[in-house]
């Protein structure tokens, strides 16, 4: 008889893990159902204690940088060297939820935080009880294996160590900025899960990977943008068994019609023949797809009356409507891979909001696609799933991670690619033959060492942090040599002191990565609003790049060999100005020793063109005409 597979899925953890392994085993006491594994949306929040610039790395209020429960996991996790905190110092005072709050299933967060959307994370540090600390513990020992992506709300610093995935703690494994990974007892007896961290934003979208770690300001959210990159790579998948000569593994269509029950059954995976390919390689078909951002516009797939009563009535998000309407709701990159992969299900957090959907492609499969809320009372957070696999385990095996060939081929051909700057990523048009030798690469490494090879190994261990290499994860360099990738990609990543000059001038890093200065503008005590001037971003200071600049402020005046701009009042009365300045615009300001077409600004910040006298002078308000003594009326 196959093995049945039972899978929870959470939607946001925001670092309440106590709460979310409590509901798991609520649900194993009260509905006698174990947890294989446990699949996170985004949002996981992995922080390490210091001297790790994990806490520091998340982007969100400075009033939510707070450790979560990851710390105590973190801790307990094997006796290696620990970093910083001992394992008596607990991260939040925890109160133990009640049977009272289960509701079908699903187990609350803890009341005291509140419905309020925008939660405090943890409480302050403080000494616990031996006792909680061994009720604890137990949790710890009787957690499922956990498999996360990344959010917007994130140990940046942490995940940057494991690009290509990796573990995190000793049964907590991330599956990396994007990429796929198999869950069952061997390659061919697994489910083949997909997945993409992070957020959509288009003005990042196309550039690379120009980060640097330690993190500046500004690219604390940059850094959890999805970029095209991640997408090409993705889609590679899709395209690797027609570079090969292999078929694809049909879609199944037979799916189970109620997704929103608590417990929910599959009631059979495609035969065997269709989960394989003819070579031998398992089938690139994906079981599970998650992302952390709704695949754009799957709400097309809802019925309206649904969603003006689950969406907009009962969980009260009409803000969600006009981005609906405009069809704007959803990430576009999710919504491709959604759309080519065709997955069985697929799952997202992010909105903070519950939602089902069964999904019909237009090749004739179907995706049955669930958004889940963030761990708070009353909500629907967890769901679980079961899905059976389509062999009976031999004797002796387990249930463990497997890397997909697949992907492992992937990332052989196109690590080196890997673009580490803000320019414009330009994506090979043709890539068969790169993606042909990484494929015999990986074939030729599993011949000679075996299919355990595909195995991911257990080889957690904490490791001290290295302020000269701060990106170092033993896991990073271990899946580095097997795979006989260049470590030089994620050098690239890692920040170098500032030179001396540039030290002085500025207090922190945000500064060297603030938007150009001639894109700003400055408004001075008379009321005009002048661009300030452009300066290169380099390591030289701003006030180098001008010839003209004076440090005391007396005689600084505008670069020459340019327009002017043009002081006037626009033919209006000003206290500043005699009545007799010409009506188009004014008396204009010329430099370079010429006279330019100047510019006047009106009361209310708008310009009018001025003619230009010919002489170069100072910034300053136009002087007023000298009166003759003479005419004054006594």
């Amino acid at each position: 008889m196959p093995k049945t597979l039972t899978i929870a899925i959470n939607g946001c953890s925001h670092g309440e893990f106590h709460n979310i392994f409590q509901t798991i085993q609520h649900i194993k006491e009260t509905h006698n159902i174990s947890t294989d594994l446990l699949l996170c949306c985004g949002d996981f929040e992995a922080i390490r204690p210091e001297p790790f610039p994990d806490l520091r790395s998340m982007a969100c209020p400075e009033k939510y940088l707070q450790y979560g429960d990851f710390k105590d996991f973190y801790l307990a996790s094997d006796d290696g060297p620990t970093t910083g905190q001992q394992h008596g110092v607990s991260t939040q005072d925890n109160k133990e939820m009640t049977v009272d709050e289960m509701e079908d299933g699903l187990k609350m967060a803890n009341s005291s935080h509140g419905d309020n959307d925008t939660m405090p994370l943890t409480d302050s540090l403080k000494e616990t009880d031996p006792k909680e600390d061994s009720a604890k513990a137990d949790i710890i020992k009787d957690c499922p294996t956990t498999l996360f992506i990344g959010g917007n709300h994130e140990s940046s610093h942490y995940l940057a160590e494991l690009p290509y995935g990796g573990w995190v703690s000793e049964n907590i494994f991330y599956l990396g900025r994007c990429g796929t990974i198999r869950f069952g007892y061997s390659e061919h007896n697994s489910v083949l899960i997909g997945g993409v961290s992070g957020i959509f934003k288009q003005y990042n979208f196309e550039k690379g990977f120009f980060e640097k770690y330690p993190l500046a300001e500004n690219e604390k959210r940059s850094v959890y943008h999805i970029r095209h990159w991640d997408q090409w790579r993705m889609e590679q998948l899709h395209d690797l068994p027609d570079v090969l000569g292999k078929t694809k593994g049909d879609v199944p269509t037979s799916l189970p019609d109620n997704m929103e029950d608590v417990i929910e059954h599959v009631d059979s995976l495609p035969s065997d023949e269709q989960q394989h390919t003819p070579h031998g390689r398992p089938s690139s078909q994906w079981t599970i797809g998650m992302s952390h951002e709704w695949p754009r516009n799957i709400t097309e797939f809802a019925d309206p009356k649904y969603l003006e009563k689950e969406i907009f009535g009962r969980q009260k998000k009409n803000h969600f409507r006009q981005q609906i309407q405009e069809g704007d709701l959803g990430c576009p990159v999710t919504r491709r891979l959604f759309d080519t992969f065709q997955p069985d299900y697929w799952f997202s957090g992010h909105m903070h909001c519950d939602i089902a959907v069964k999904c019909k492609h237009p090749s004739g499969g179907q995706t049955n696609f669930l958004g889940l809320d963030k761990v708070r009372p009353r909500r629907k957070f967890l769901q679980i799933l079961q899905i059976e696999l389509p062999d009976e385990p031999e004797e002796g095996q387990k249930l463990d991670f497997f890397y997909d060939r697949n992907w492992l081929s992937v990332i052989k051909a196109t690590h080196d690619l890997t673009p580490t700057t803000q320019a414009r990523v330009h994506l090979p048009k043709s890539f068969a033959e790169p993606l042909r030798e990484a494929c015999e690469f990986v074939e030729d490494n599993i011949r000679t060492n075996g299919e355990d090879m595909l195995r991911v190994s257990r080889d957690f261990r904490k490791h001290e942090y290295r302020a000269d290499d701060p990106l170092f994860n033993p896991h990073t360099t271990r899946f580095f040599r097997e795979l006989d990738l260049n470590p030089e990609v994620l050098n690239n990543q890692v920040r170098r002191a500032l030179p001396p000059q540039y030290q002085d001038f500025t207090s922190s890093y945000h500064q060297m990565n603030e938007p150009p200065r001639h894109r700003r503008h400055q408004q001075d005590s008379h009321g005009w609003r002048h661009q300030r001037a452009p300066h290169s971003r380099t390591t030289r200071p701003p006030h180098q790049h001008n010839r003209n600049f004076d440090p005391t402020g007396k005689n600084h005046h505008r670069p020459r060999g340019r327009g002017g701009r043009g002081r006037g009042r626009n033919n209006r009365p000003s206290p500043q100005f005699d009545s007799d300045v010409s009506p188009d615009g004014g008396r204009g300001r010329g430099r370079g020793g010429g006279g330019g077409q100047g510019h006047s600004h009106t009361a209310r910040g708008r310009r009018s063109p001025g003619v230009g006298s010919s002489r170069s002078s100072t910034r300053g308000a136009t002087p007023k005409r000298s009166v003759n003594p003479e005419e004054i009326e006594l």
